[in-house]
């Protein structure tokens, strides 16, 4: 189990620019992240008037980037437990997502480079940028064993929804997941979410051996039938 204080520490120095950038540089091109962005444009029920696309650590202000990069961390960490049953014993020797010295975080590190992607943080206004009341945000994790669709959300005149945007989300990650062969995982941070997904055929795991992390409140790990 996380606990608080070492979510402090996973934050203190993963979220540290110059870990962070090490831990989580984009593993492909820009230009390819742009190219899988803009397929999910035409989903949307409504293109935004403006979007801004960010791909790197080092784009995030500071307290943006030690809450992301935390999460990174977490998550990715989390899913390569499903996978590699040597990690799976270090993370057990070891007893906590936040080593803390050198040796202890190699195990952890090499975990990370072996899986970890890309990330996508994208953000679109209806209006101007900034007005976060015709706005939508989302965020996705890329691994070379799942695709992780950590936050979703949108609002229309200050009102949930109006964009599509879970639908869009849904349709690019399983069309990437399914040429890639690998399963897709949300993180519903709400009831509400948790049902429209489990609406479009995703369903709780019976039993998960690792940890899932959000910045917001009660994360509920979904994943999509077999």
């Amino acid at each position: 189990m996380l606990t608080s204080d070492e979510l402090v520490v996973i934050k203190n120095t993963v979220g540290a620019l110059q870990n962070a950038q090490r831990l989580f540089q984009p593993r492909v091109e820009r230009n390819d992240i742009e190219a899988l962005v803009s397929t999910l444009m035409p989903r949307l029920a409504r293109p935004p008037n403006r979007a801004h696309l960010i791909v790197d650590m080092k784009e995030l202000p500071e307290a943006r980037r030690s809450e992301w990069a935390a999460q990174c961390w977490i998550n990715t960490i989390s899913e390569a437990l499903r996978h590699d049953p040597a990690f799976r014993h270090a993370h057990e020797q070891h007893g906590s997502y936040a080593p803390r010295s050198k040796e202890a975080a190699t195990p952890y590190i090499r975990a990370i480079d072996k899986s970890f992607q890309f990330f996508v943080w994208l953000v679109g206004w209806g209006g101007e940028t900034g007005d976060v009341r015709n706005s939508f945000t989302l965020r996705m994790i890329f691994l070379s064993t799942a695709v992780l669709i950590e936050n979703l959300q949108a609002t229309t005149d200050g009102v949930p929804g109006g964009w599509g945007i879970l639908d869009a989300t849904v349709d690019l990650a399983r069309n990437f997941g399914a040429q890639a062969g690998i399963p897709v995982r949300v993180i519903a941070t709400n009831d509400q979410i948790g049902g429209a997904l489990r609406r479009r055929g995703f369903s709780d795991p019976v039993a998960e051996p690792s940890l899932v992390y959000s910045s917001r409140a009660r994360p509920l790990l979904l994943i999509p039938p077999a």
